[in-house]
């Protein structure tokens, strides 16, 4: 288990994430190493000249595997969080649902 914080671009905003990583690794032919993240999201930037506020919370999966001679062969995995946006000038709020795969495999050679 570890814990994160970074900054990074999430949508059109600039956001502070602060994570919590839950590791553990598992012999797969290889190595297979397993993470689930829980992670909070603040930050904020501009809509059509708008402020506008973010705070998030998520989840997100991660798989790896690793071959015997420890070079990466595949990693996949999942993110979902809720969102909401505030813009303070109009006392709005739109919550926001975000979902997200991706996958990376070693290429042939």
């Amino acid at each position: 288990t570890d814990t994160l914080s970074d900054t990074l671009r999430a949508m059109a905003f600039n956001v502070k994430e602060h994570a919590v990583v839950s590791s553990r690794a598992a012999s797969d032919n290889g190595i297979r190493i397993e993470s689930t993240v829980s992670f909070t999201r603040a930050g904020g930037g501009s809509q059509f000249g708008q402020p506008v506020e973010v705070q998030s919370t998520g989840t997100r999966h991660i798989t790896s595997r690793l071959r015997p001679d420890g070079v990466l062969t595949e990693t996949t995995g999942t993110e979902a969080s809720d969102m909401t946006l505030t813009i303070p000038a109009v006392g709005q709020s739109l919550p926001v649902k975000q979902s997200a795969t991706f996958s990376v495999t070693l290429a042939p050679r």
